[in-house]
């Protein structure tokens, strides 16, 4: 080793030395449990995450079901409408040819000229 590596290391023992046994065996107490401490957080955040994506796909779910009710309900609406739809349709054309058939009053239908309707 090098002379300054020596110097680094004595100077480290000293420092510990001088702090004792309990910060030491605190540091490596630490050491040795941070990535379990860390480990269980992360497996708490993970669970919590997951609980929150179920809850989210259940209430699609829900929703699915509203708007295929909502669907639903809205053919038969759509199927009533379709019916009056046809049924407007069919009465309109219906007046139509009512009012081209009888255009003109019944003197100027049968070829009368307008003189002598006065």
């Amino acid at each position: 080793m090098t002379p300054e590596q020596i110097a680094a290391l004595a100077a480290f023992s000293t420092i510990i030395e001088r702090l004792g046994t309990a910060p030491t065996g605190s540091l490596i107490a630490f050491i040795l449990l941070a990535p379990w401490i860390v480990l269980a957080a992360v497996s708490i955040y993970q669970n919590r995450r997951f609980e929150a994506v179920v809850q989210m796909y259940e209430n699609n779910f829900t929703q699915t079901e509203t708007c295929t009710k909502l669907a639903e309900g809205f053919a038969e609406m759509a199927k009533g409408f379709r019916e009056l739809l046809v049924w407007t349709t069919k009465e309109t054309t219906e007046t139509k040819q009512a009012v081209m058939t009888n255009m003109h009053c019944p003197l100027i239908r049968k070829g009368a000229s307008p003189k002598d309707i006065q």
